[in-house]
């Protein structure tokens, strides 16, 4: 069943998932959605997720992944890139604020949250 929402998936023009390969074997991907927004001309983009095999974890496959990510959305216009991450996973956000994201809006430094609620 996963596969064939992630087929359906592919055929948007909204969505966009980067292989990285070793040997002719996937070893990661980032799963990113684009999506318009009335506070800029340009998308904006959502890093939905970016995985890597956990034996190759802090290898830098990651971080070729996010780079080339944040290069698309760049040339694409991009007005911003938002990610997702669990509170009690440091190690993420550590990485994550490696690359310059922030979870303190940068107009007021309030600590920002994202609320789920499932249907």
């Amino acid at each position: 069943m996963l596969a064939a929402r992630f087929e359906r998936l592919l055929e948007r023009d909204d969505v966009v998932v980067l292989l990285a390969r070793e040997g002719g074997e996937d070893i990661g991907f980032a799963y990113l959605t684009y999506r318009p927004t009335p506070y800029g001309d340009g998308p904006l983009v959502q890093l939905e997720e970016l995985y890597v095999r956990p034996a190759l974890r802090d290898e830098g496959v990651g971080a070729a992944l996010l780079g080339r990510a944040l290069d698309d959305a760049v040339a694409a216009g991009a007005v911003e890139v938002d990610i997702n991450v669990d509170a009690v996973d440091i190690d993420t956000r550590r990485f994550y604020e490696r690359w310059g994201f922030s979870c303190v809006d940068p107009g007021t430094g309030d600590l920002m949250l994202c609320y789920v609620r499932e249907l």
